[in-house]
């Protein structure tokens, strides 16, 4: 009984693990030049992001600070 409390209390305790994407570099304010070059320079780094159907790059939250120092 004492083994299924502790495991109850660990599991709900457990924090979910979020992923916040912001937006590194808008599409529609930049060529597609810019945002290409953008893009190598995170692969480069190995900073992961994603692409929405305007093609604006975004990237996670947690890597923010690295993509500032690697890319800007």
């Amino acid at each position: 009984m004492i083994m299924l409390v502790l495991i109850l209390a660990l599991v709900g305790c457990a924090t979910p693990s979020s992923t916040t994407y912001k937006i590194w570099f808008d599409a529609s304010a930049q060529n597609e030049e810019l945002i290409q070059a953008a893009k190598e320079r995170l692969r480069k780094a190995g900073i992961a992001y994603k692409l929405d159907k305007n093609g604006s790059v975004f990237i996670q939250e947690k890597d923010f600070q690295d993509a500032v120092i690697c890319c800007s």
